[in-house]
Formats: C-alpha cells, structure tokens, sequence
C-alpha cells in the first residue's frame, strides 16, 4: 500500500509538470494517492503494532521538527556552485 501511495503522489505531481493539473491521470494519481494516504493513517490509528505510531507524528515538538526539515530540505537542491535555493534564479 505504501508503494501505491507513494507512487500515486509522485506520478501525480511529475505528471502535473509536464501535462497540467487539469490531466485526468493527473487528478486520478493525485487521488488516488491522497486516498491512500488517509488509509494508511486510518489503517495505523487502529493496528496494535503500527509502522508509524502517530503519537510521534502528533508531538508537537517532534512534529514540528519533522515539518522544519521536510520543508528546508525540499527548498534546497545540490547544484555545481554548491547548494542554492531552488526559487533563487541565478
């Protein structure tokens, strides 16, 4: 399952780049991966042995952290000249 979300999503907004938002395949894949999303927190919420407890996710602390780095990681891309920001047009 988490393949199948992980691919949806993936495929979903590589596809937006090259073909639009407005793609069927577009939307299916981003739906698709969006649903699956919701059930693995769904499906994790109620198993005894989670792969991912959510009460780590939910910690504010740790979930902020988690947030912080995601966001600093996706803004910055290794390039030639050493690491730049990817909306710094050069």
């Amino acid at each position: 399952m988490l393949k199948r979300l992980l691919f949806g999503l993936v495929f979903g907004f590589s596809n937006a780049e090259t073909h639009g938002w407005g793609e069927p395949l577009t939307v299916f894949a981003l739906v698709g991966g969006a649903s699956l999303l919701v059930l693995f927190v769904w499906l994790e919420a109620h198993v005894d042995h989670p792969l991912l407890p959510l009460r780590v996710v939910l910690d504010r602390d740790r979930g902020g952290s988690y947030l912080a780095i995601g966001i600093t990681v996706n803004t910055f891309e290794p390039s030639s000249e050493g690491v730049l920001p990817t909306r710094i047009k050069v």
